[in-house]
């Protein structure tokens, strides 16, 4: 029996890495870590699975759940499962998620003799203030330009820890997608700025880029790199990536919705986001939120760049267009619309 490992399970990504597996005839369980089972109960989706089976615990936690008869034969681990805060403030806690627990999972996969497949993010490496440059699996970190944002810093860190496990017997495989759309996004977190365009909630934009990827291509490329016999450390997964401005005029096309033409300068809006953020943690002990986080501001202004040497032919990556994924994006938002709680 062929056993694998899902953290994240429950998340974007996760949903699409399992219904790959559960097509999958070599694989005959999907053991999906999740620290609230009854949470999973609830998601509609999940209920349609046959091989999945659920371990309640968490990353930082293995003592607890680590010798569970669903896991003594392991045959590999995808980690998926990390902590996407887009702020100084939860930078502690950011750290602990995506460093020491993507560190935890590495040790379980050395002890059970597997494969770790980790889902770390193209900003490592591939973040610039030029929209023509690109980075490719060779390229350094650009610790300089991403290190004051705490979840890139923090995959830039759980990276350099993870390849120098694997200098001492750790199987490892890092896929480094961009920004991941599609339809099932549950959630509405990578699909955030495409709802607040179709809800008209967008009355200014800033220049900057948008790079993306679909997530059902990244999510089967992800499940391929778990079977290469022979696997480069490190692939990255690029898919179109346009600029803020040609974004929205796709979507104006495909939706009907006018897409927003006032444009703020980099410097306007940082300094209306940090006046935002002073004056709420002033007068409330967090930010007021009227406008996005500096991180945020920050991030928007840049320009992510990457390509790759490895993913066609190793993962037979060949992505859909950009067009097509937002195509099928905003026809599942408009047919699942998020309740009220969102």
């Amino acid at each position: 029996m062929k056993t694998v490992l899902v953290t994240g399970g429950s998340g974007f990504v996760g949903r699409h890495l399992i219904d790959g597996l559960e097509a999958d005839p070599s694989v005959d369980q999907i053991v999906v870590l999740i620290r609230n089972p009854v949470a999973w109960s609830d998601l509609p989706w999940a209920k349609h699975y046959k091989k999945v089976k659920l371990l309640e615990g968490g990353l930082h936690d293995l003592t607890q759940w680590e010798s569970s008869p669903l896991i003594r034969k392991l045959n590999g681990v995808f980690h998926l499962a990390a902590m996407v805060a887009h702020n100084r403030r939860e930078r502690e806690a950011v750290f602990r998620t995506n460093v020491d627990g993507s560190i935890s999972m590495a040790k379980l996969a050395q002890r059970k003799a597997c494969r770790m497949v980790y889902v770390s993010t193209s900003g490592t490496v591939g973040c610039f203030k030029d929209a023509n440059k690109k980075a490719d699996e060779h390229a350094k970190y650009v610790h300089d330009t991403v290190g004051r944002w705490p979840y890139y810093a923090s995959k830039i860190k759980a990276e350099q820890q993870l390849l120098e496990m694997s200098k001492n017997g750790l199987d490892l495989v890092i896929i480094r997608p961009p920004i991941m759309l599609g339809p099932g996004d549950h959630r509405y977190r990578s699909t955030g700025l495409l709802l607040k365009f179709l809800n008209r909630k967008l009355p200014m934009v800033i220049r900057g880029g948008f790079p993306m990827v679909d997530v059902r291509d990244a999510a089967a490329a992800i499940q391929k790199a778990m079977n290469l016999a022979a696997p480069q450390n490190i692939y990255h997964l690029p898919g179109e990536q346009p600029s803020i401005d040609e974004l929205f005029s796709m979507l104006e096309q495909i939706s009907g919705v006018p897409a927003p033409t006032l444009h703020l300068p980099e410097k306007v809006v940082l300094a209306i986001a940090r006046f935002d953020e002073w004056l709420g943690m002033k007068l409330r002990g967090e930010p007021l939120a009227l406008v996005p986080d500096p991180v945020v501001i920050e991030m928007g202004t840049s320009y992510w760049g990457l390509s790759s040497l490895f993913a066609a032919e190793d993962l037979d990556f060949k992505p859909r267009s950009a067009r097509t994924t937002l195509i099928d994006t905003v026809a599942w938002l408009r047919e699942h619309p998020p309740s009220e709680d969102h």
